[in-house]
């Protein structure tokens, strides 16, 4: 068993389960471990996933004052990190100079978005995880993207 994760049984109220528990530790994984924000396993031949959309335009700040003020994910960390910083108080001269001065004319791209990688689950390294038949390696991938409030599968 891989020695970052640790299986832990459950027993509460009459209910028995079992929990994986992920021993976060610094590393490099190849495509062929189990991992979070590692790389994962394709095929070559294949294609990445992507997700079609349709894409919300106003998802990526919460501070903007209309769906076309978009920004770059770098500028949107950066000024939810700024607000997050200030709690009950004032903006601070500069922080409101950073906040001024970002880029808030980004489009988002037109067409599929590619998905980006999450957690890359190997059935060996998983006790409990039952895959479908002649599976064994759960991959999670998420679009970056904000959708509307009607999720396609």
């Amino acid at each position: 068993m891989n020695p970052a994760l640790a299986m832990v049984t459950v027993a509460v109220s009459g209910f028995v389960g079992y929990w994986c528990a992920w021993r976060k530790r610094p590393g490099t994984p190849t495509p062929y471990d189990s991992s979070v924000g590692g790389p994962m396993l394709w095929p070559a031949s294949e294609p990445w996933p992507s997700c079609p959309g349709p894409h919300d335009q106003a998802g990526w700040s919460p501070y903007s004052n209309s769906p076309e003020e978009l920004m770059s994910p770098a500028d949107a960390r950066l000024e939810r990190w700024i607000h997050a910083g200030r709690y009950d108080r004032a903006l601070t001269p500069q922080e409101r100079e950073i906040l001024d001065g970002l880029d808030r004319t980004v489009r988002l791209p037109k067409g599929p978005i590619a998905m980006l990688p999450v957690a890359q689950l190997f059935v060996r390294d998983v006790p409990g995880l039952r895959p479908p038949a002649g599976a064994d390696l759960l991959q999670v991938l998420w679009c970056p993207l904000d959708h509307d409030s009607d999720p396609r599968p």
